[in-house]
């Protein structure tokens, strides 16, 4: 069965990365189940290259990406041949900026317990 939003075969010149080319040459037109799927392919093609695709955009694309792993990675790839590195270089300051923030956290966690000490000791209490 054919996608509703099936305007994607208009789009078959922009094709860009030789990965979805490759899977489409030699396949037959007629398979409409194998169109579907190079459909897909492109839609994630165009998502990866920043092209707006509507509101559940996001959505779709984990449903492809789940769907169609290894062709998501190849697409990424081809792509941004660097993604990877950038992606590790992106998790390192996102924990760098984590660690900076339990540690911030831990710090006033003490100030307040050294606070908390001192009026215990002012009201009689021992240490």
């Amino acid at each position: 069965m054919a996608k509703a939003w099936g305007a994607t075969l208009n789009l078959l010149p922009h094709v860009r990365t030789q990965y979805v080319k490759g899977k489409i040459k030699g396949k037959s037109f007629k398979n409409e189940k194998y169109r579907d799927y190079i459909e897909d392919l492109i839609y994630m093609e165009l998502f990866l290259s920043g092209k707006a695709l509507g509101m559940w955009s996001g959505h779709r694309m984990a449903e492809l990406k789940d769907r169609y792993k290894k062709d998501y990675l190849a697409i990424k790839t081809e792509l941004n041949p660097n993604w990877r590195k950038e992606e590790a270089e992106r998790r390192k300051k996102e924990r760098e900026k984590e660690l900076k923030k339990e540690k911030k956290r831990q710090q006033e966690e003490r100030k307040q317990l050294k606070k908390y000490q001192k009026e215990w000791l002012k009201l009689g209490g021992k240490p």
